[in-house]
């Protein structure tokens, strides 16, 4: 499983010279974790740069990965991860979906 910054979408999305680092990875939708928070980011990032419609066409892209939806529980634990860790809101709440899907498989 992979977890992809918003950054490193948005690398991908404007095919910048660092996105043939997540080109690969990204093939693999299956296996990518697409917090909603990322896609939150991400489409705020979109409209800002082009119009409605192709930022709804690259968001539904991502959704082809395995979204993980922020309940209370994963709220709860993106908090603790964030306090522990020192991480951003964003990075705790990947950390926290990744962490709740493996422990599902």
């Amino acid at each position: 499983m992979n977890l992809i910054d918003t950054s490193f979408w948005f690398e991908f999305y404007s095919a910048s010279k660092c996105s043939r680092h997540v080109e690969d990875i990204i093939k693999n939708m299956d296996k990518i974790i697409v917090p909603t928070i990322i896609i939150v980011e991400m489409f705020k990032k979109l409209i800002s740069v082009a119009d409605e419609d192709k930022a709804f066409k690259f968001i539904a892209q991502m959704k082809k990965g395995k979204i993980v939806d922020l309940d209370f529980d994963l709220s709860l634990d993106a908090a603790s991860f964030g306090k522990e860790y020192n991480l951003p809101i964003a990075d705790s709440i990947g950390l926290s979906g990744i962490i709740s899907i493996l422990s599902k498989n």
